[in-house]
Protein backbone atom coordinates (compact mmCIF):
# COMPACT_ATOMS: atom_id res chain seq x y z
CA UNK A 1 0.00 0.00 0.00
CA UNK A 2 1.37 3.57 -0.75
CA UNK A 3 -1.10 6.33 0.66
CA UNK A 4 -1.41 10.03 1.20
CA UNK A 5 -3.09 12.64 3.82
CA UNK A 6 -5.48 14.60 1.86
CA UNK A 7 -7.77 17.25 3.70
CA UNK A 8 -11.59 16.97 2.75
CA UNK A 9 -14.13 19.97 3.07
CA UNK A 10 -16.09 19.22 5.59
CA UNK A 11 -19.31 19.76 4.48
CA UNK A 12 -18.90 19.20 0.98
CA UNK A 13 -16.45 15.84 0.85
CA UNK A 14 -14.42 17.40 -1.75
CA UNK A 15 -10.76 17.46 -1.74
CA UNK A 16 -9.11 20.76 -0.14
CA UNK A 17 -5.53 20.10 -0.51
CA UNK A 18 -3.00 17.25 0.24
CA UNK A 19 -1.40 16.77 4.17
CA UNK A 20 1.93 18.54 4.02
CA UNK A 21 4.23 19.36 6.90
CA UNK A 22 6.83 23.07 6.39
CA UNK A 23 10.15 21.53 8.12
CA UNK A 24 13.22 24.05 7.49
CA UNK A 25 13.60 21.86 4.08
CA UNK A 26 10.77 22.83 2.58
CA UNK A 27 7.00 21.78 2.33
CA UNK A 28 6.89 17.98 2.28
CA UNK A 29 4.77 15.28 2.06
CA UNK A 30 5.06 12.13 3.65
CA UNK A 31 3.64 9.00 1.45
CA UNK A 32 2.71 5.95 3.73
CA UNK A 33 3.43 2.13 3.41
CA UNK A 34 2.58 1.52 6.91
CA UNK A 35 -0.45 1.77 7.50
CA UNK A 36 -0.42 2.02 11.71
CA UNK A 37 1.40 5.42 10.97
CA UNK A 38 -0.70 6.50 8.34
CA UNK A 39 -4.08 5.92 10.19
CA UNK A 40 -1.92 7.61 13.37
CA UNK A 41 -0.89 10.79 12.25
CA UNK A 42 -4.34 11.31 10.10
CA UNK A 43 -6.17 11.08 13.42
CA UNK A 44 -4.15 14.21 14.42
CA UNK A 45 -4.57 15.47 11.33
CA UNK A 46 -8.40 15.04 11.73
CA UNK A 47 -8.75 16.66 15.05
CA UNK A 48 -6.46 19.74 14.10
CA UNK A 49 -8.08 20.25 10.51
CA UNK A 50 -11.36 20.10 11.84
CA UNK A 51 -10.66 23.46 13.47
CA UNK A 52 -10.92 25.05 10.24
CA UNK A 53 -13.71 22.82 9.15
CA UNK A 54 -12.02 19.70 7.13
CA UNK A 55 -11.41 16.36 7.55
CA UNK A 56 -8.49 13.98 6.79
CA UNK A 57 -9.07 11.01 4.49
CA UNK A 58 -6.77 9.03 2.97
CA UNK A 59 -5.81 8.52 -0.34
CA UNK A 60 -4.12 4.83 -1.58
CA UNK A 61 -2.51 4.72 -4.63
CA UNK A 62 -3.95 1.94 -6.31
CA UNK A 63 -1.53 1.44 -9.01
CA UNK A 64 1.29 2.83 -7.13
CA UNK A 65 3.70 -0.23 -5.32
CA UNK A 66 6.52 1.89 -4.66
CA UNK A 67 7.06 5.21 -3.21
CA UNK A 68 8.34 6.47 -6.41
CA UNK A 69 5.50 5.17 -8.23
CA UNK A 70 3.12 7.08 -5.57
CA UNK A 71 5.20 10.22 -6.02
CA UNK A 72 4.66 10.22 -9.68
CA UNK A 73 1.45 9.51 -9.34
CA UNK A 74 0.72 12.67 -6.95
CA UNK A 75 2.87 14.34 -9.70
CA UNK A 76 0.47 13.54 -12.47
CA UNK A 77 -2.89 13.92 -10.73
CA UNK A 78 -1.14 17.39 -9.42
CA UNK A 79 1.85 18.84 -11.09
CA UNK A 80 1.70 22.03 -8.88
CA UNK A 81 3.27 19.51 -6.34
CA UNK A 82 6.74 19.73 -8.28
CA UNK A 83 8.23 22.01 -5.84
CA UNK A 84 7.34 19.71 -2.42
CA UNK A 85 9.70 17.28 -1.11
CA UNK A 86 7.77 14.03 -1.05
CA UNK A 87 9.25 11.80 2.04
CA UNK A 88 8.61 8.24 2.84
CA UNK A 89 6.77 6.80 6.05
CA UNK A 90 10.70 5.28 7.32
CA UNK A 91 11.74 9.02 7.53
CA UNK A 92 13.25 10.61 10.57
CA UNK A 93 11.13 13.17 9.75
CA UNK A 94 7.62 11.19 10.50
CA UNK A 95 8.99 9.63 13.52
CA UNK A 96 9.53 13.31 14.92
CA UNK A 97 5.94 13.81 14.18
CA UNK A 98 4.95 10.49 15.77
CA UNK A 99 6.56 11.47 18.46
CA UNK A 100 4.98 14.89 18.83
CA UNK A 101 1.66 13.55 18.39
CA UNK A 102 2.10 11.17 20.90
CA UNK A 103 3.18 13.35 23.93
Amino acid sequence: MQAIIMLIDAKTKEISDYYTLAPPEGQTLIVFSDESKLEEVRAAVSSWAAKDGLAAGKMEMLEAETFDDAQQAVLLMSPHMSEVRFIPDSDPLVDSLLAYIRE
